[in-house]
């Protein structure tokens, strides 16, 4: 079950965690492409079955490489967006303080005019 977001540090805390997923991805990546070079490499490269085996074996493991570059470009390409919009939630936040604080000025003010 997804975790219920309450607040907008749930949301930054949340959108904080992208960039370190999006780096577990990345090394992941590194790690299929090091199956793959070892992959190739045990396949051997003289013969028809060394050949049949490293097509085989070298489109399974570089689709899966592809797969997690992409992965992890669309992890990472979601933490800098989480946190473009924590950028405007809290430009927003600090609009309404101004206009909160504004707001309770103008309204003391006109309370004291009343008075006099």
């Amino acid at each position: 079950m997804a975790e219920e977001i309450k607040t907008a540090d749930d949301l930054r805390r949340l959108f904080g965690k992208y960039h370190g997923i999006a780096d577990l991805i990345e090394k992941v990546s590194g790690e299929i492409d090091h199956i793959n070079t070892l992959n190739l490499t045990a396949g051997g490269k003289d013969d028809e079955t060394a050949e049949n085996y490293n097509k085989v074996a070298g489109l399974g493991t570089q689709v899966l490489s592809e797969v997690a570059k992409t992965l992890r470009d669309m992890t990472a390409s979601t933490g800098d967006g989480g946190e473009s919009a924590m950028k405007v939630f809290d430009a927003a936040n600090a609009d309404a303080e101004h206009f909160a604080t504004t707001w309770d000025k103008m309204v003391e003010e006109s309370k004291k005019q009343e008075k006099e």
